[in-house]
């Protein structure tokens, strides 16, 4: 579609899309999987989402025990979480249960498709930093104990955290012209009647350049992505291995029982984040990849039906993702399931737990 030929407040035969073949007309329906989704699913999902990240939020600011550095980097990752729930995934399921048509934003703005891909970069990315700072802070906690009071500082936080969204909001920025424009055009439809209370006008958005802006979008989240994941998997390893290879030095039985304990919820809530960090993000992913081989080559790893399948597949596990981040964190450690109902009211304040020193025995300067 070229942008010369948009609309511009009337129908004329260079912004007429002419879909005289049922075939061509129906491929821009969208499917009942699509519909499904944006009609029913992901209103749900967006309100658990915006509930979730909001008590997660409120939790940690009200309990003066859970301001703890690696506690202030979460808020960020929830905070992004809430950006992608209230307007890219708010404005995804209006398009989607407005109309028949797939890919179509029936917002007036011209802005509207560089607010929604915008939003959505910035906080895709300001979660997915997030994320990884979380893991390395923990990888520091766990495998260089020591170092661990050195490192954290509130300056140090505050530069960080401030570091987080910059990145963030710049990366996202340079991602964004890959569908920063809404272009209008009219439709004419076949001379059917399943066809005749379709639009007749249809916007969509549109790279905002040549083939090079799109490949250029693909990679930013590609590349960014496999860093991320790489950097975690790397993490996740040295502090399960760390973990299960540490000695227990000293102190009773409860006292074993005790650091027992606490080595397994760190390793379930680290193998629980990770699989749903790779589960949810990486469909997207190869999606990615279809979509830089078809701009690239004109062929795609999928067929169309394939294709749309798993875009809509993909889409929404990125929406789950944003719905569960704060359960995961809260429901896998006894920690913030006593955080949140203390700041609900529904239990009495409860004491700090200090780690045994004993757990810090032995770090990972070990062979891993």
């Amino acid at each position: 579609m070229n942008g010369s030929n948009s609309f511009n407040g009337y129908c004329t035969p260079l912004n007429t899309i002419p879909l005289l073949n049922e075939t061509v007309a129906d491929s821009l329906l969208q499917n009942d999987l699509n519909l499904m989704i944006g009609r029913y699913i992901l209103p749900v999902v967006i309100l658990i989402a915006f509930i979730s990240n909001s008590s997660f939020i409120f939790m940690i600011c009200r309990l003066t025990r859970m301001h703890t550095i690696t506690n202030y980097y979460l808020i960020s990752v929830a905070i992004a979480d809430l950006i992608f729930t209230c307007i890219t995934s708010s404005m995804y399921a209006f398009c989607t249960s407005s109309s028949r048509l797939y890919g179509n934003v029936p917002f007036r703005t011209p802005t509207a498709c560089f607010l929604m891909f915008g939003s959505g970069y910035i906080s895709w990315f300001a979660s997915v930093i997030g994320v990884t700072i979380v893991s390395f802070e923990r990888f520091i906690a766990v495998c260089y104990p020591f170092e661990t009071h050195r490192l954290q500082s509130k300056s140090r936080n505050r530069l960080i955290t401030g570091g987080l969204w910059i990145t963030a909001i710049i990366m996202g920025l340079l991602s964004t012209p890959r569908y920063g424009k809404t272009l209008k055009l009219c439709v004419k439809w076949p001379d059917n009647e399943k066809y005749k209370d379709l639009p007749t006008f249809y916007q969509t958005c549109v790279p905002m350049g040549s083939e090079a802006v799109s490949i250029f979008g693909e990679l930013m989240e590609l590349i960014p992505f496999s860093i991320t994941l790489i950097l975690n998997v790397y993490f996740y390893g040295r502090i399960i291995y760390a973990l299960s290879d540490r000695d227990i030095v000293g102190g009773d039985a409860n006292q074993h029982s005790q650091t027992t304990q606490v080595r397994n919820q760190i390793a379930r809530t680290l193998v629980i984040n990770g699989l749903v960090f790779f589960l949810t993000q990486t469909p997207y992913r190869i999606n990615n990849i279809d979509g830089l081989s078809k701009t690239i080559s004109g062929e795609g790893l999928f067929t169309e039906v394939q294709s749309d399948t798993l875009k809509v597949i993909s889409r929404g596990l990125l929406y789950v993702n944003s719905a569960i981040n704060s359960f995961i964190y809260a429901f896998t450690s006894k920690y913030y399931r006593d955080g949140f109902l203390e700041a609900f009211g529904c239990s009495t304040p409860k004491k700090s737990i200090t780690m045994s020193r004993s757990l810090e025995t032995k770090t990972c300067d070990s062979n891993f």
